[in-house]
């Protein structure tokens, strides 16, 4: 209807319907769209927001795998490092467990692998050192009985020669007037064989075979002594200090080698201070000693545990390094000039007689300590050989030539031989002679009645004194055999079966010795 005309026009209704209607439809479709638009950021963000949960989500995931990951893998990688490490030889290192999973357990069972091949490692180690260390010992104990062995044998050949010399000499001198000029020359020239005598007892008592006679002695005493001759001899830079408690035990030995230790060692330690103000401290005493420190000593021969007395030299000197101590105690060894180097060997081989013990401490710069033990006790029987008489000799102790009781004399040594028969006519015996045991039996078989004295060296071809001996006393058990031989009667003790000879003579022996010993044997019933 228009306000103007008061009628409607029927042709405006339906375009004012439509108009409407096309608005509607406009407007319906911005809300849409617009309620479109807003779920699609809704969804968007949500979209988003999931995304950015599970990315986080997942990042943790890969973040905690790849930390578990690095664990394990750390672990195996320590396992196989460390296996790979034993498989080298190094037993000392370990694996570091930090977890207690498969790999740990595994780790831990590897390093106690590792501990067990360590130990066996050292062990192997330690066997290795003391098996060089007893190859080592045993070389040198090889050498040193060599030595012995050898010195022994010189001494034994030198002490034949010996005899001959101061026998022949001996003889010369008695056809001699003693005013006359040869009779003192001679004298002179059987001194210095007594003197080379002395000389093969160095060797001898090297290997540990030159003991003499036994009997009690005093070692203060003999310390004092031979420190009186040191401060005599010495140079006055040389101060000597002696601590010798009173009371000490008697020592039972022979006073001239224990004498001659005392004598070498004080001796060595003066030498040793040369060019400084020197100061050599002499100690004696009684000491309890274990199993464990006599393992230590440098004899061969280890000595019991018990009771020893010990005699100690120490010097402030320049000392000894490793390689002069091992070889101290070699023969003809020195640091000194040459013609030197028997004492100390002599020391060792008188220590080995005496079964004693014997020890040395020393560094280059640091001085020296030499201490010897000797048992403070002795069970061995206490044995003198008889002294040299210096008296003249008489012959004709015997009945008249005619009646002259038979000797048998045995040496291998054609100048032995010849003097000891000498000799013993001279003491008023007919003699019959062997060069060898089994000879001498065959020839006391033949005058077996009638030999009154037998002589024989100890070592000869075929058959030596002792066997020879036995076959002696087989044939008639009261004979009277003396043994003759440049060791002494102790050395060859174990030597001797329950069959002993009834006499003994050590080489070189003079005429006054010879008798003595034979007018002993025969009031031996």
């Amino acid at each position: 209807h228009s306000p103007g005309t008061g009628s409607l026009r029927k042709e405006t209704i339906p375009q004012n319907a439509m108009k409407l209607n096309y608005y509607g439809m406009l407007y319906v479709k911005k809300r849409v769209f617009k309620t479109l638009h807003i779920l699609l950021q809704e969804a968007l963000h949500i979209i988003i927001f999931s995304f950015s949960i599970a990315g986080a989500f997942w990042l943790t995931v890969t973040l905690l795998c790849y930390q578990v990951f690095l664990r394990v893998t750390r672990s195996f990688s320590e396992l196989v490092q460390g296996i790979y490490t034993l498989q080298g030889g190094d037993f000392t290192s370990r694996i570091k467990i930090s977890s207690d999973d498969q790999a740990g357990r595994t780790a831990r069972a590897v390093n106690d692998l590792a501990d067990s091949l360590q130990q066996r490692d050292e062990e192997n180690r330690r066997l290795t050192e003391e098996q060089h260390h007893l190859e080592r010992q045993m070389l040198h104990t090889q050498k040193l009985e060599s030595l012995g062995v050898m010195a022994g044998g010189i001494a034994h050949d030198f002490n034949n020669l010996l005899q001959s010399i101061l026998g022949n000499a001996e003889l010369a001198r008695m056809e001699l007037s003693p005013a006359s000029a040869p009779h003192t020359f001679i004298g002179y020239a059987m001194d210095s064989a007594r003197s080379a005598a002395q000389l093969t007892g160095l060797m001898l008592a090297y290997a540990g075979k030159g003991l003499v006679a036994r009997k009690e002695l005093n070692l203060n005493e003999l310390v004092r002594r031979n420190a009186d001759l040191l401060r005599t001899a010495a140079s006055t830079s040389v101060m000597v200090e002696l601590e010798l408690p009173e009371g000490l035990p008697a020592q039972l030995g022979d006073e001239a080698q224990l004498q001659q230790v005392v004598m070498n060692l004080v001796t060595n330690a003066a030498e040793a201070t040369v060019g400084q103000p020197g100061l050599v401290r002499i100690t004696t005493g009684v000491r309890l000693c274990d199993q464990e420190y006599l393992a230590a000593s440098l004899l061969e021969e280890k000595a019991e545990p018990g009771s020893f007395l010990f005699l100690e030299v120490c010097d402030n000197g320049c000392g000894m390094d490793g390689d002069t101590i091992a070889r101290l105690f070699e023969p003809f060894f020195t640091t000194k000039f040459t013609g030197r180097g028997l004492g100390m060997s002599a020391v060792m081989g008188i220590m080995k007689s005496h079964h004693g013990a014997l020890y040395v401490e020393s560094k280059p710069g640091s001085g020296t300590t030499v201490r010897v033990l000797f048992p403070a006790t002795d069970t061995m029987a206490v044995e003198s050989s008889p002294a040299p008489s210096t008296a003249p000799v008489e012959t004709g102790v015997f009945p008249e030539a005619a009646l002259l009781p038979l000797a048998l004399v045995a040496d291998d040594e054609k100048p032995v031989l010849r003097i000891c028969t000498k000799m013993i006519s001279l003491c008023g015996f007919r003699v019959i002679t062997a060069s060898d045991g089994a000879a001498a039996v065959a020839k006391f078989r033949d005058h077996a009645d009638e030999i009154q004295l037998v002589l024989l060296d100890l070592t000869m071809p075929t058959m030596d004194g002792i066997a020879a001996m036995e076959e002696i006393f087989r044939v008639r058990p009261d004979a009277k055999v003396i043994i003759s031989s440049g060791f002494n009667k102790d050395e060859l003790s174990s030597r001797f079966s329950d069959l002993r000879p009834t006499g003994f003579i050590r080489k070189p022996y003079s005429m006054a010795v010879l008798e003595a010993e034979i007018q002993r044997v025969l009031r031996v019933e």
